[in-house]
């Protein structure tokens, strides 16, 4: 379990624990899946591949093995905090809004690789029908910074301000 993660683990008690664990790992409705990394997995990056060489963005050949033979014509994602649409040669597209609250990272798993979006603004995506657009707001990313501080993440506090991930 990385820093993160085990931050965010200690942050929660038995009740929201059991509440996480209830959910589905997709959500399909209305043509639409919701997925964290892929369907098949939470760690897996649908938009990007992760090589020992650090982070690149995934062929379409690779998303289409990603995504499988689900017939969902939009799946949504999360994961690597970037965001992008990607849409295939069969008419499905793949979208990543990214981040609200944290627009860079340095990871590990499974080789080490930094994802950034060189910009401090939080993430969202508005969906009409099948069409996707990406949005990047300002909010006051100082104030999150500084409670990141508080909270012993100097990494985060960083990334906050930054968009980039701490050398």
């Amino acid at each position: 379990m990385n820093a993160s993660d085990r931050f965010a683990r200690a942050a929660l008690d038995d009740a929201q624990l059991d509440w996480l664990a209830a959910q589905p790992a997709t959500l399909g409705l209305d043509g639409i899946r919701l997925v964290h990394g892929t369907a098949r997995s939470d760690v897996e990056q649908l938009l990007e591949t992760v090589e020992p060489t650090g982070l690149r963005a995934a062929t379409d050949a690779e998303i289409a093995v990603r995504l499988g033979d689900d017939s969902a014509m939009l799946t949504l994602c999360g994961h690597s905090h970037l965001p992008g649409v990607r849409t295939l040669g069969d008419g499905r597209t793949a979208a990543n809004p990214g981040s609200v609250g944290l627009q860079a990272y340095r990871e590990d798993l499974p080789f080490p690789h930094v994802a950034q979006t060189g910009d401090p603004r939080a993430r969202y995506a508005l969906v009409r029908g099948m069409q996707v657009e990406l949005r990047a707001i300002a909010y006051d990313h100082a104030t999150a910074a500084t409670k990141a501080e508080r909270e012993g993440r100097d990494d985060w506090a960083f990334a906050l301000r930054t968009g980039f991930a701490p050398d």
